[in-house]
């Protein structure tokens, strides 16, 4: 028979194949995820910005004194320790010699 069916049907008394090959759609896969992890890293060069720049004020050193009081009640001005007395007595005087009234406790 010239033309005839080459698969099954109800004439032929053959069962119907209707697969599909997923071989061929894996190595389509595979093949286009080969490509991607090729190019991506090559599309990365991304677009240039330029930043505007804004004048920045230089930091300004915070001068004063730094008192400290440890637990046992001892006063520390600058890393010099005083008794209560002494710090009483001096703490005007510093304060005018450091030229400025920040004090930091």
């Amino acid at each position: 028979m010239i033309g005839g069916r080459l698969g099954g049907g109800p004439e032929t008394g053959l069962p119907v194949r209707a697969e599909i090959n997923v071989t061929s759609l894996v190595d389509v896969a595979f093949t286009l995820l080969v490509i991607f992890m090729i190019t991506a890293p090559i599309l990365q060069g991304g677009v240039e910005v330029a930043v505007p720049r804004a004048p920045s004020a230089p930091l300004q050193v915070a001068e004063g004194l730094m008192i400290t009081v440890d637990r046992d009640g001892q006063i520390y001005v600058d890393d010099d320790a005083f008794t209560r007395d002494e710090f009483a007595a001096t703490i005007v005087q510093m304060v005018e010699r450091k030229g400025g009234p920040t004090v930091y406790v």
